[in-house]
């Protein structure tokens, strides 16, 4: 539905550009709105760009395109109802003639000349280069009728397929299934590598100096076994226990991971059983995470997971154990949050220019087929001629997101720019900001006659889950 409401405007656009415009003969004297320019034209080229001009035959006849390049050479390209562009590569003065039969009337009303640089007219940088080709241009035709030239117009568009919506796309980027992905294959090979290392001494790098137990340390333990309910090795209940060991860490595998990281924690006193002493993760300022999942226990060794907690950043927390008798030293530990990929919405925040004619930022799986297939995912944005620029050129950047900043340690992850170069223009990015906490990205782009020119922009940030990046 979205793709036929398209396809309708843009035959709209089309018929009422061509049945506003006024064809004139290579002698009018002055541009009328919606009209054939007067020649000469003048032209200037940018590299990344190409420059357009459009005239209206309907009638056998010779067409002479003159050109003029004062600047160096120049790709000019003439196509219409022939079967291959009719082009010519010079500089100072040169000639493209033909000599257009009935057969070619009967077939197409409409002629395109493409002015390009050299070097087919491809960005050779992200920002816009200085010009690179000028000079002048005049076209000699026969005459062209309106009325043929507007139902010409309008078959095209009618042709044109156009990729129908397939489904509400959410703004989680596909990138997050892939990160999980290898997140989860990443945590299988660490657990495997550190269940080898169970029951081996640790490093020596990895080993601390166990303190030796002092008499303030023996009263502690005294005073703790005299609150517990105990009288010296007798229990309340009159049987024989000893008090718990202080659990102590000597050292980690890992000095930081994210949930379900595995990690080997070397030490004494963790319990010969499993939940005899409790593995403490403070992962924010006042928040205190219990791990709950162990592959290996054992007095001195465990294999522990890293919890997860939601809506926290990265900080540098630390670990420790406790049971009923006393804490653990606290040992550092970096906790680096699970990692959330959004795509943005173009249409919250862009300064997209219509530059005089129509456009028109589509929604995810919207956009247009091209001879190679659609450009997905992403937004489509859509240039097209008005009434007033049919005969014209034009060019203008588009801007998104120029005024947002991203918080909370979210970063821009990537901005991926699928242009449709074309005769009718093209478009590419200019600039971006990758990496840092700025979603801004530039697209110049440029419009020839009777052209229709369209691009898809996808905008993926980066953050720590369930931490809001505005």
């Amino acid at each position: 539905m979205n793709g036929e409401r398209l396809m309708s405007r843009s035959s709209a656009w089309f018929v009422a550009a061509l049945a506003s415009a006024v064809f004139a003969t290579p002698r009018l004297a002055c541009a009328q709105a919606g009209a054939e320019p007067s020649w000469p034209q003048k032209f200037e080229i940018r590299q990344g760009e190409n420059r357009g001009f459009a005239f209206v035959v309907t009638q056998p006849g010779a067409i002479t395109v003159t050109v003029e390049s004062k600047s160096g050479p120049v790709v000019v390209s003439l196509s219409g109802p022939v079967a291959q562009p009719i082009s010519q590569t010079g500089s100072g003065t040169f000639k493209i003639t033909h000599n257009e039969t009935a057969a070619e009337v009967q077939h197409s009303a409409i002629w395109l000349i493409t002015l390009s640089p050299v070097n087919g007219g491809k960005a050779a940088a992200m920002k816009a280069s200085p010009i690179v080709a000028q000079g002048t241009i005049s076209v000699q035709h026969p005459p062209g009728d309106v009325h043929v030239a507007q139902a010409e117009a309008q078959r095209r568009f009618v042709a044109r397929p156009v990729a129908a919506p397939t489904m509400t796309v959410s703004m989680v980027s596909p990138k997050q299934a892939e990160y999980m992905k290898q997140l989860t294959a990443k945590q299988a090979g660490e657990k495997q590598a550190l269940m080898g290392r169970i029951h081996q001494t640790p490093p020596m790098a990895m080993s601390a100096p166990r303190p030796v137990p002092t008499t303030a340390t023996m009263s502690a333990n005294a005073q703790a076994t005299k609150k517990s309910g105990s009288h010296g090795n007798q229990s309340s209940g009159g049987s024989s226990s000893a008090p718990a060991t202080p659990p102590h860490i000597d050292s980690l595998s890992v000095a930081r991971g994210q949930p379900g990281d595995p990690v080997l924690v070397y030490g004494s006193g963790f319990g010969a059983a499993q939940g005899q002493s409790k593995v403490h993760l403070i992962v924010a300022p006042g928040k205190d995470v219990t791990a709950a999942r162990f592959d290996f226990w054992s007095d001195n060794q465990i294999l522990m997971y890293v919890p997860f907690v939601d809506s926290t950043l990265a900080f540098n927390g630390e670990l420790y154990f406790a049971n009923t008798s006393a804490k653990s030293n606290l040992t550092s530990f970096h906790y680096d949050p699970l990692l959330q990929y959004v795509v943005l919405d173009l249409k919250k925040e862009n300064v997209v220019q219509a530059a005089g004619g129509f456009v028109h930022v589509q929604g995810p799986n919207t956009c247009r087929y091209t001879d190679t297939g659609p450009y997905e995912p992403g937004q489509c944005v859509d240039h097209s001629v008005s009434p007033n620029t049919a005969f014209n050129w034009t060019n203008n950047d588009d801007e998104f997101f120029p005024y947002m900043k991203l918080k909370n340690s979210w970063v821009t992850d990537s901005v991926d720019f699928r242009g449709t170069p074309a005769s009718a223009g093209g478009a590419f990015l200019a600039e971006q900001r990758q990496g840092t906490d700025s979603p801004y990205a530039k697209v110049h782009w440029w419009l020839n006659p009777f052209g229709e020119i369209w691009y898809t922009l996808t905008i993926t940030i980066r953050g720590p889950s369930g931490v809001p990046y505005q």
